[in-house]
């Protein structure tokens, strides 16, 4: 039995299609319960004409980082990419896709979660699994969940996908802990351990970007892969040298900048990038928007002025 290193990833919002003007947003799915939704939406994206491979679709620093990551794993061992997609559920990124708008962000127009419900992780888990009954883009017989990607022979798992996707497939992501264990399975991500994944859990302190480079939300990444390019021919990570690994790293590793600078309310982002969007029209770049809104002193964590840029942006006429 060969082993295969399957890396599972997170999908972006930033694609390499345009998304604001078609028909495949979830927007455009009328409220309702997350099953008749997600029956609403695999209908419309089912019938979407496909854009091409998914991993040509994604874009942005994190996805190119876990490309990255995938190119290192295969110079070692057999490697495939899997993504955790809103919209499509567990795909690979060879299968061929539509262009679509969907996430689970809470906050952003094309969200799972609608409104302020308080059972968040639930609406999330329904809709994850609502996905995986649908077969999927196209005619395929590959995994539609993660149990079924860790059943194949020879699987190990590495995870590193956002906070908000780890929280949408928790379940799934238990049972494939009960079918590998602990020494095939690795989850890289930030924020609070879901419960019962403590074993292989690898939290990734935002503290290793001063030495890994690239922006927060590609810290993840770029720590599976500094752990990936230090094994052995012959050696395979777990979650346990993983953690080890990570520690090591920490304590070498120069403490993030502190900046005072004035801290705003979602209210405040959201009215700020109203503003800013009037005052530069023709920009769409998130990273040029937060750094206007730093040079006039004011503080907001990257991935969350991302999340209520597209909230605003995507609010507007």
């Amino acid at each position: 039995m060969t082993p295969i290193q399957h890396i599972v990833l997170s999908c972006t919002n930033r694609k390499k299609t345009d998304t604001s003007t078609h028909s495949n947003r979830l927007r455009d799915v009328p409220p309702g319960s997350p099953a008749i939704r997600a029956a609403a939406w695999v209908e419309t994206i089912s019938a979407a004409s496909t854009w091409g491979p998914a991993r040509d679709l994604y874009a942005g620093e994190y996805w190119q980082a876990g490309l990255d990551l995938a190119r290192s794993s295969a110079r070692r061992t057999c490697t495939e990419v899997y993504v955790l997609s809103a919209g499509l559920g567990l795909i690979d990124s060879e299968d061929a896709i539509p262009g679509y708008a969907a996430t689970f962000t809470r906050g952003h127009p094309d969200s799972v979660v609608l409104g302020q419900s308080e059972s968040v992780s639930a609406v999330r888990r329904e809709w994850w699994d609502a996905l995986a009954d649908w077969t999927g883009p196209g005619d395929r017989e590959k995994p539609r969940r993660l149990r079924e990607l860790a059943a194949t022979p020879g699987a190990h798992l590495l995870v590193c996908a956002g906070p908000d996707y780890v929280d949408a497939a928790a379940d799934d992501l238990r049972a494939a802990h009960k079918a590998l264990g602990d020494e095939q399975l690795v989850i890289v991500g930030s924020g609070d351990c879901p419960e019962g994944l403590g074993d292989v859990w690898v939290r990734s302190p935002g503290q290793l970007r001063m030495r890994l480079g690239g922006s927060m939300s590609s810290t993840g990444v770029r720590l599976a892969r500094a752990m990936i390019e230090a094994l052995g021919p012959k050696e395979w990570m777990s979650a346990r040298q993983a953690r080890d690994f990570t520690t090591t790293m920490l304590k070498h590793t120069a403490p993030l900048p502190r900046f005072d600078r004035d801290r705003l309310s979602d209210d405040d982002v959201l009215a700020w990038i109203r503003g800013d969007a009037s005052a530069h029209p023709g920009s769409i770049s998130k990273t040029a928007a937060l750094r206007r809104l730093r040079d006039e002193g004011r503080a907001c964590e990257q991935s969350r002025f991302g999340r209520l840029y597209d909230a605003a942006r995507g609010a507007r006429p």
